[in-house]
């Protein structure tokens, strides 16, 4: 968040201002993931970490999955293949 910090004895930010700020800024950059394991569906989340094209998620989303979808904020989707695991 671009805001200097506080003066000592200066009032703080409520913690719901930080947070729509945060949400705010991170927003663009979450995408739902939705992969398919043995006929079930599992819907996750991540974000892109370099441009487009680059999406970090937890293993468990992706773990064993047959197809990967990347949902982005304006609805499109795109497949996605897992590049690296760390």
């Amino acid at each position: 968040i671009d805001q200097p910090a506080a003066q000592p004895g200066s009032p703080q930010p409520s913690v719901d201002d930080v947070t729509r700020r945060l949400y705010d800024d991170a927003r663009p950059s979450v995408v739902k993931i939705e992969t398919t394991k043995d006929n079930d569906a599992v819907r996750g989340t991540g974000f892109a970490v370099k441009g487009p094209g680059l999406i970090a998620t937890d293993y468990h989303c992706v773990a064993g999955a047959k197809e990967i979808k990347v949902f982005l904020q304006d609805g499109s989707f795109h497949r996605a293949r897992i590049k690296d695991i760390d």
